[in-house]
């Protein structure tokens, strides 16, 4: 029976992408290299690594020049992205939803705690969440298994009692990895292809969807 939901933040609460995409299309700008062959459809399969994974697997940036990357993106981030950046229809209610039922709600993300804490209040969603992990509570990011691992300890429940939800294979490997079980969700950066491939044990079109699983 399930008690907990682990949920990934970017692709799964918050439609990121636009934010995301035009601040690495400014700092490729501002570093003078071209977009990854394969365009917007490459960059977005580097969306819920760790920044330095995330680049250099979504925008090709070769070992040489990540830190510099890395740096340029931060820097570029808060100025461009978070305009663009809003909660995914349902969430809110559903989460309210899924409050009010009980279920024990976390967050493991590969986005710093920082600008998760300030996008989690900008979308009215903090107060529904009792403990997070970002990409500064462990070295080992997804899909290894720690963020997820962390939040079972936090919440004192085990793996078979709760289901971690995400966007990417990325999460989804992260939550088998951690033995939980997994739901992907087909309105984020991965295809519903890519979430198949993992074997989920539910796949949804809509953050709403959640109600029929839990």
């Amino acid at each position: 029976m399930i008690k907990c939901v682990i949920f990934d933040f970017d692709g799964t609460l918050a439609d990121t992408a636009e934010g995301i995409l035009r601040t690495e299309e400014a700092m490729l700008l501002e570093m003078g290299l071209p977009k990854p062959q394969g365009g917007e459809a490459q960059m977005r399969q580097g969306i819920g690594l760790a920044l330095r994974d995330s680049l250099h697997v979504g925008c090709r940036i070769e070992e040489a020049r990540l830190d510099e990357a890395v740096a340029t993106y931060r820097r570029l981030f808060d100025e461009i992205a978070f305009d663009y950046i809003v909660a995914f229809p349902g969430v809110k209610d559903t989460l309210q939803y899924l409050y009010d039922k009980g279920y024990l709600l976390g967050i493991a993300t590969s986005r710093s705690r920082r600008t998760l804490e300030y996008l989690l209040r900008k979308m009215d969603i903090a107060q529904y969440f009792t403990y997070m992990t970002s990409v500064e509570s462990t070295p080992n990011h997804k899909p290894a298994p720690d963020l997820a691992l962390m939040l079972l300890d936090m919440f004192g429940v085990k793996g078979d009692d709760t289901l971690v939800v995400g966007d990417t294979i990325y999460d989804l490997q992260m939550g088998r990895n951690a033995g939980c079980h997994i739901c992907g969700v087909t309105f984020g950066n991965h295809s519903a292809e890519q979430l198949r491939s993992q074997n989920p044990d539910y796949v949804v079109d809509s953050f709403d969807a959640l109600r029929g699983i839990l």
